[in-house]
């Protein structure tokens, strides 16, 4: 069986690059709080925006990686940002 994610939480952050960590401060600033404009001026554009969701490919300077942040009514949910064979870091907001 192959494991397309190795480590989440706190081991996902621990093995994460500089340019990673600097990524993830951008993460960590997202909050309740906002609506989808300000996080988009947060995180630069997204690759894609849809309905519920916005993309970023790439995310952190890897091609294995992608975030995502969920909405419901313009206010992000849930952050989700993985690196395929790397790690998974998960946050509801």
């Amino acid at each position: 069986m192959h494991r397309s994610v190795t480590t989440s939480g706190e081991q996902a952050v621990a093995m994460m690059s500089a340019e990673e960590l600097k990524s993830m401060e951008l993460l960590s600033s997202i909050n309740r709080g906002m609506n989808r404009e300000h996080v988009y001026r947060t995180l630069g554009p997204p690759s894609e925006d849809l309905h519920v969701l916005g993309k970023w490919n790439g995310f952190g300077g890897s091609d294995l990686s992608q975030t995502r942040v969920y909405f419901v009514d313009e206010i992000p949910l849930r952050i989700r940002w993985i690196k395929l064979g790397y790690f998974m870091y998960e946050k509801n907001l």
